[in-house]
């Protein structure tokens, strides 16, 4: 079952995104087991098309344009997080790349545990 409802969360897609109209299609014809899967891989699959870019303080022009080169076609958001301290903190599906002093100092506090 699991890879049918694979198979339908890929024919939910126009043009590489998600296509809302498709949805209600598919969500029409599936059963309550089916369509619990299905929505639960729909929000996965909109989860690994957003990129999140955490900063300390509010992202500057320089960077946003900079992200949105690398990541053309993609949706992003930039978030303003303050526990970073500094640095910023970018997560793409199941990618994560944290350059913040938050990270470091976590990462410093495992290796004396």
């Amino acid at each position: 079952m699991q890879k049918k409802i694979k198979n339908l969360v890929l024919l939910s897609q126009t043009k590489g995104k998600l296509d809302g109209s498709k949805i209600l299609t598919i969500a029409k014809t599936l059963g309550r087991k089916e369509l619990a899967l299905y929505y639960r891989m729909l929000y996965q699959k909109r989860h690994e098309e957003k990129v999140v870019v955490k900063t300390a303080i509010a992202a500057p022009g320089s960077l946003i344009l900079r992200v949105r080169k690398i990541f053309a076609g993609q949706d992003i958001i930039f978030p303003k997080e303050p526990s970073l301290i500094a640095g910023l903190c970018v997560q793409f599906a199941d990618f994560i790349f944290d350059a913040s002093f938050q990270g470091y100092f976590s990462s410093i506090r495992k290796s004396y545990d």
